[in-house]
């Protein structure tokens, strides 16, 4: 609900979200921090922490700080644990524990790095760089995912990806741009998002898969070897296996397009991952000018910027992913090759 009530405020500008949010906050700081280890708020707190850092960027009250540092002190420790990573094969099947559920592991991804931008704790920082690292090597798809059957479920291909996993992933990978600058996480992000994403629904998203397999052949009911779905869990309908994806999947897309640009602490803007887009934003010296985004991207490899509207001076940093070998930037700016795996900026 923190989150909806944060984006509603981006898109409107009503000033009653952050006194509703102010109010809140204000009870939890006077109520005992109840975050059990054993619990779901227990280990999904980062996500109110991230409401908590949103509403301090929006007023600057320290207060909150503490709040959110009190989450930190007595939830889940989700940088010690991406560090150590014990989970390291295929969880027992009907073996529950929220640190290997699927769901919770893709949402506490950007736990880490909402310490580091409180704290500055390299250690936080490291444990983002861990959390992947380790999951690609005992439980990554050619996807970009991890497999999940609801738990983590070893690097066999036909183990299953629960779709809630898949948008949250996504969601951590946004942030953890946004607050990292690292370009290698757009690289991920964009192969989620082309891959990963539209698989395991229809085009019209009436219909979808619980879980997607990365070689799967056959949508059918039938006993897999799941760590604990159920039977149906592979097939396409309103609802298979539980409701939960049906209710979260829609956040996959709008979230992706909302981060497709990023603005830059030099007034400048990020083309952060690539897709058919218009931005309009505030740059320089707070002018505004909008930029229109001309691409089939990712079934063809050239997107053209199109400054459609105003005039300014300020940095406009592009995203080159690592894959891009001989990546060339063309324009009046001159046609050159640029080198892979970063952010090229260009200034004029």
């Amino acid at each position: 609900a923190l989150k909806v009530l944060a984006q509603y405020h981006e898109a409107t500008g009503d000033e009653r979200v952050l006194e509703l949010m102010r109010r809140y906050f204000r009870h939890r700081l006077d109520q005992p921090t109840d975050l059990a280890h054993d619990t779901w708020r227990g280990v999904r707190y980062a996500d109110e922490v991230l409401s908590i850092h949103w509403l301090y960027n929006c007023t600057g009250e320290a207060w909150l700080l503490d709040l959110a540092r009190r989450h930190y002190e007595t939830g889940f420790d989700w940088i010690d644990y991406f560090l150590r990573f014990p989970w390291r094969a295929k969880i027992d099947p009907f073996s529950f524990r929220h640190e290997h559920h699927v769901v919770n592991v893709a949402m506490a991804l950007k736990n880490p790095a909402l310490a580091y931008a409180q704290t500055g704790d390299e250690r936080a920082r490291r444990a983002v760089y861990a959390a992947l690292e380790n999951l690609d090597r005992y439980h990554g798809q050619a996807t970009g995912v991890f497999t999940g059957d609801e738990h983590l479920a070893g690097l066999a291909p036909t183990q299953g990806t629960e779709l809630c996993a898949v948008v949250e992933m996504m969601f951590s990978l946004e942030y953890l741009l946004s607050c990292l600058g690292d370009a290698a996480f757009g690289d991920r992000l964009e192969q989620i998002a082309y891959n990963a994403l539209p698989a395991p629904f229809t085009p019209d998203m009436w219909s979808h898969q619980y879980d997607q397999q990365a070689n799967q052949i056959l949508c059918t009911v039938d006993e897999r070897c799941w760590t604990n779905n159920n039977p149906d869990s592979n097939i396409f309908g309103l609802e298979p296996n539980f409701g939960c994806c049906t209710a979260n999947l829609h956040q996959g897309w709008p979230k992706f397009v909302k981060h497709l640009w990023m603005a830059t602490a030099d007034g400048g803007l990020a083309a952060a991952a690539y897709g058919p887009c218009q931005v309009q934003a505030l740059v320089g010296d707070r002018q505004s000018v909008t930029i229109v985004v001309e691409t089939d991207y990712p079934f063809t490899e050239t997107v053209r910027l199109r400054v459609a509207d105003g005039a300014a001076t300020f940095p406009l940093y592009l995203r080159i992913p690592a894959w891009a070998t001989g990546a060339r930037v063309a324009g009046s700016v001159g046609d050159f090759e640029v080198g892979v795996g970063g952010f090229h900026k260009i200034e004029r």
